[in-house]
């Protein structure tokens, strides 16, 4: 992973507001294009080496209700995850109903624009962190050009709620997607649901949190520290 790549991600979880977050640059991608599905959004395009598909994460108080309203303490039964020699099925695997149901309605789009013989780069802020958690793993398993040409597939997420129980959590970091999650200081975001859910992903922490702010911080959320901080990051990846 290059710093570079990290930081079109960061500008593209502004661009994926459309102007609402920051200011807006597609110069590092050709051919973009806007997706929607249901009450969430993004958008699509390419470089010479990946495919890029960016989920919008929450912008209006909609898309909050909706996510209070999936209950952040409920799980929902995994999408089918096929027998695999490696890794096998695990029933106990259960992910965030919210996540699912929003994921579900764009799942049959989001697979036919990662069906494209290219490179897979799935990325999301906030919830569309969540729902790009749930695409990168689809991918992996329901794209038949992932199997035949060895397509790469990564994830990255910014302030992503968390989306897995422990079960699907392990699962997720067995398998074969490079994944990265960053999170900038105490964002609150990044902490829920507060009971019975674990992260997936290598922690990227930009920013120095605070260890007496347990609970987090909502100004820690916006994209655009997350983009300034990645910028003046100068640690590993």
């Amino acid at each position: 992973m290059t710093k570079e790549i990290l930081v079109n991600t960061c500008q593209d979880f502004i661009n994926s507001y459309f102007g609402k977050q920051g200011q807006i640059d597609f110069s590092h991608l050709t051919e973009t294009k806007i997706i929607k599905f249901g009450i969430d959004e993004g958008f699509h395009g390419d470089d010479e080496k990946y495919r890029h598909i960016v989920i919008q994460g929450t912008d209006e108080k909609l898309e909050w209700h909706g996510n209070e309203k999936s209950n952040f303490n409920f799980f929902s039964k995994a999408f089918h995850i096929p027998e695999n020699k490696h890794l096998g099925h695990n029933e106990k695997i259960k992910i965030h109903s919210g996540f699912f149901q929003a994921y579900r309605i764009g799942r049959e789009m989001l697979l036919q624009l990662a069906n494209c013989g290219k490179n897979i780069i799935v990325k999301g802020h906030s919830r569309g962190g969540a729902i790009a958690t749930l695409l990168a793993r689809d991918i992996q398993w329901h794209v038949d050009n992932v199997w035949k040409t060895n397509q790469h597939v990564i994830l990255i997420t910014g302030g992503s709620p968390m989306v897995y129980n422990s079960y699907g959590a392990k699962e997720f970091d067995q398998c074969w997607i490079e994944s990265y999650r960053l999170v900038y200081c105490n964002d609150i975001v990044s902490r829920v649901p507060f009971f019975g859910y674990k992260h997936i992903g290598g922690l990227l922490q930009l920013g120095k949190p605070y260890l007496w702010i347990p609970i987090g911080l909502p100004y820690d959320h916006y994209p655009w520290k997350y983009l300034k901080a990645m910028k003046e990051y100068k640690g590993e990846f």
